[in-house]
């Protein structure tokens, strides 16, 4: 099982874990938490919750889903059942572990501040 990640409600970093739903809520189990069980749960905005893809960029960095890329957006392409980059609103193309070792995230789509920051 691959972890996701989600920006916490009021927060504005990534909290990385485990998801899960519970009602209308969602939530980033921290693994690696000592706290409280209930405390491990981080609630999160559901419209920032992505996946690993499993695969890392040239630089060795995790790929998830949302992140910005030198070549396109990753998404969850169901129609593919597989993960994709977005090159425009027609074309897809499969993200593989060839094409991942020479792209380079440099972004994401609910954070593009957080990376500049970091460079």
């Amino acid at each position: 099982m691959r972890p996701y990640r989600g920006i916490p409600v009021g927060g504005k970093d990534f909290v990385y874990g485990w998801y899960c739903k519970w009602g209308r809520r969602h939530y980033i189990l921290d693994p690696k938490s000592r706290m409280h069980f209930l405390a491990c749960f981080i609630e999160v905005i559901p419209k920032t919750v992505g996946q690993s893809t499993g695969l890392k960029d040239k630089k060795r960095k995790e790929i998830y889903e949302g992140d910005k890329t030198t070549s396109g957006i990753v998404i969850w392409l169901i129609e593919r059942s597989a993960w994709c980059l977005t090159l425009d609103d027609e074309f897809y193309c499969q993200l593989t572990l060839k094409i991942a070792q020479v792209i380079e995230v440099i972004d994401n789509v609910h954070q593009p501040e957080l990376l500049e920051k970091e460079q």
